[in-house]
């Protein structure tokens, strides 16, 4: 999908859900900064970092909304600092509504897709998640195990830190499986989330309120080299999906790493035997799913129009009704 983009005529150009996650970590990264030393600046600067990626997907907002609930909740006997947070969350809050707002009305939008259709309160994904979470996280399984019995053996109480990140991956968890429809994708979104909170459990300089006795580094070392091997060879067995639920194959050759070594190009649009001034008019669409398929005929009729241009025609030869762009947001 991302290759077909129309988008990928410009030589330049940004994908939404990458600069989405990439706003996300910094937003998160930066609050743990304002709950390890109550900094006022490090929350204002993960309220601008999850502004920024809110604008762009408005799940980049999560990990800043937890945090400043997590910040509050820990210091309620602090009235400056818990007036503080809700002055930050009221302000933060305003521009996020303005700015989608403001874009709204600036941009001219045909369909605009419903936020949030797709939440209800139902079972129908756990089959679908039983398997994408087995395969995203059983790798990590030993690490974390090992960082948790570490922790508790010691006598140490979760810091806000742990807390924070812990509230932010079961918020994500419980979104996305309540989000009836079934992209792998919307796993890997808070992946570094959960990173972030195996290296907080298994960071040595963690901040703790008691000691009462000394971690087993050891176990957490095998623990971590343990998932590193099963982390690889999950590389080599899964092939990459992008919809549906992830697969397990015994064949090395169809994993996404090799096939990525051994990549082709693909005449998938019968191109090849078209004439140069007529190829994209006379392209023929395989089948792909809704996202991908409307992506593509857009993309077709701009080409299409282009040539028609340089060949001085009236008409365009590909055209995509309003109604079918309004059907396609509404699968969405």
């Amino acid at each position: 999908m991302t290759l077909l983009h129309p988008l990928n005529y410009v030589r330049l150009f940004v994908l939404a859900d990458p600069m989405a996650v990439a706003f996300l970590t910094l937003s998160t990264y930066a609050m743990l900064r304002h709950l390890r030393t109550l900094s006022l600046p490090a929350l204002a600067l993960s309220g601008v970092f999850a502004l920024i990626g809110g604008l762009t997907q408005i799940y980049a907002a999560i990990p800043f909304i937890v945090g400043t609930v997590v910040s509050g909740a820990a210091h309620t006997c602090a009235k400056r600092h818990v007036s503080q947070i809700c002055v930050t969350f009221v302000a933060f809050g305003a521009f996020l509504i303005g700015l989608q707002l403001a874009w709204r009305a600036a941009v001219p939008h045909e369909v605009l897709p419903r936020r949030f259709g797709f939440l209800e309160p139902s079972l129908g994904m756990a089959a679908f998640y039983a398997t994408v979470w087995t395969v995203a996280y059983l790798p990590l399984l030993p690490v974390a195990a090992a960082a948790l019995w570490s922790w508790f053996r010691s006598g140490r109480p979760f810091h806000t830190e742990a807390s924070f990140l812990g509230a932010t991956v079961v918020t994500f968890a419980l979104l996305t499986f309540f989000y009836q429809w079934a992209e792998v994708r919307f796993t890997f979104i808070y992946q570094p989330i959960v990173l972030l909170l195996l290296i907080v459990l298994c960071a040595r300089g963690a901040p703790t309120l008691s000691i009462m006795k000394p971690r087993h580094w050891q176990l957490v070392n095998a623990g971590a080299v343990c998932s590193a091997v099963l982390f690889a060879v999950s590389v080599a067995l899964m092939p990459l999906a992008y919809y549906g639920a992830p697969r397990i194959t015994a064949s090395p050759r169809s994993s996404w790493v090799v096939d990525a070594w051994r990549v082709r190009p693909v005449d998938r649009f019968g191109l090849g035997a078209s004439p140069s001034a007529k190829m994209y008019s006379q392209a023929t669409i395989p089948a792909f799913g809704p996202y991908a398929t409307r992506i593509v005929r857009s993309y077709l009729a701009l080409r299409t129009r282009q040539e028609d241009r340089r060949s001085g025609a009236l008409e365009e030869t590909v055209r995509i009704s309003p109604s079918a762009a309004e059907a396609d947001c509404r699968e969405e």
